[in-house]
């Protein structure tokens, strides 16, 4: 977010419905008529999407419901880029831009601390000697986005995607 905030304050890009004949002069003047690039609405749910689906994908490598989540979760991604654009808050560039800055931040985020969960996951099976492997597990991914009309919560239980 604080890129996104820095971006407009640098690039003060005007937003499209500037250019709008039928919208009021006072929202054409007002602050927020000049912070287009990039769309943060955008790379938020990009990161959500991503960071959801690359943590499933990290804990249920095998799940017939990889794909599902990707699919799913991008498929809300990309519909938020679009009601930005359908809005007229934003040019397609803002919306890509917004789109891959958020999906890096999704996938580094988890990335990084892969080695670290790897190193946690088999201390606790020395720990515990496997027991975690026996009982029923209920891991809770999950990822929300709140903007401004938005709510976005998705939620992968273990116990029943497995």
């Amino acid at each position: 977010n604080s890129l996104m905030l820095l971006s407009k304050g640098l690039f003060r890009r005007t937003r499209p419905y500037v250019y709008n004949d039928n919208v009021s002069l006072n929202n054409k003047t007002n602050k927020h008529a000049r912070t287009s690039f990039f769309s943060g609405h955008t790379s938020n749910a990009f990161a959500s999407a991503v960071f959801l689906s690359t943590i499933f994908t990290y804990y249920h490598p095998d799940s017939k419901w990889k794909n599902i989540i990707w699919s799913t979760s991008l498929l809300g991604a990309s519909t938020v880029g679009y009601l930005c654009f359908k809005a007229g808050e934003h040019y397609p560039t803002d919306i890509l831009t917004g789109a891959l800055i958020g999906s890096l931040a999704g996938y580094l985020v988890p990335y990084f601390h892969k080695p670290f969960r790897q190193n946690m996951k088999k201390k606790t099976a020395d720990k515990f000697h496997g027991i975690k492997n026996h009982c029923p597990g209920l891991v809770i991914v999950s990822t929300i986005l709140v903007s401004k009309n938005y709510f976005i919560m998705i939620n992968g239980l273990d116990s029943v995607i497995g």
